[in-house]
C-alpha cells in the first residue's frame, strides 16, 4: 500500500488490507477460500477436505515474508500447532504451485492457483481464507475517471474474484 500512500497509485488491491492505517480507505471485494495444494501423486489426493495437521512433517512451500498469504499461512500453522518451517519461499503463487507439482512440498494457496500436476484440497482449518480489498488514499480526492473505475471494480470484482471450489 506504500504506492497508494505516496500518491504513485490511485488504487491498490490488497489481501489483507492494512486496517490500522487511517490514511487508507478500503472496500472489501471478496473472501477467497484457501486450499492445500499437493502433487497429484500425494497420499491425500483422493480426499476432498483436509486439515493442516494431515500434512504435519511434510515440507511446506510459501510466499516470502511481507506477503499477506505468508502471514495467513504462518497463522494457520500456529493455530494447528505445527512448526513454521518452509522448504521454499516464492514471490509468485504460480511458482509456488510449480514447486508443489515438482514434488518439493505442499502449499496453502487460493483455490484455482494450482498448476498442472497439482491437486487442490479444501482446508477445514478455521481462518483458511483471505480477504481481498480495494484501497485508496483517504486523504486525496480521486479524479472522476479513477472514481468511476473504483465504482466499477467494487461492483464487478466480487463475482470475478470468487474462486472455484477445490476439485475432488
Amino acid at each position: 500500500m506504500q504506492g497508494v500512500l505516496e500518491g504513485r497509485l490511485d488504487l491498490g488491491l490488497a489481501a489483507p488490507i492494512p486496517s490500522n492505517d487511517p490514511r487508507i480507505a478500503s472496500r472489501k471485494l471478496a473472501d477467497q477460500p484457501l486450499a492445500l495444494v499437493i502433487p497429484t501423486s500425494h497420499r491425500l489426493a483422493a480426499r476432498r477436505r483436509v486439515r493442516l495437521t494431515d500434512v504435519a512433517g511434510e515440507p511446506f512451500i510459501t510466499m516470502t515474508v511481507g506477503y499477506g498469504l505468508r502471514t495467513i499461512t504462518d497463522n494457520l500453522l500456529r493455530a494447528a500447532r505445527l512448526p513454521i518451517r518452509y522448504a521454499f519461499e516464492s514471490q509468485e503463487m504460480t511458482t509456488a504451485a510449480g514447486l508443489v507439482a515438482a514434488g518439493l512440498g505442499v502449499a496453502v494457496l487460493p483455490g484455482g492457483i494450482g498448476a498442472q500436476g497439482t491437486h487442490e484440497l479444501a482446508l477445514a482449518d478455521r481462518g483458511a481464507s483471505r480477504t481481498i480489498s480495494l484501497a485508496w488514499s483517504a486523504d486525496r480526492r480521486l479524479s472522476t475517471p479513477v472514481a468511476e473505475l473504483r465504482r466499477h471494480i467494487i461492483g464487478e470484482a466480487p463475482a470475478l474474484l470468487r474462486s472455484p471450489a477445490p476439485t475432488a
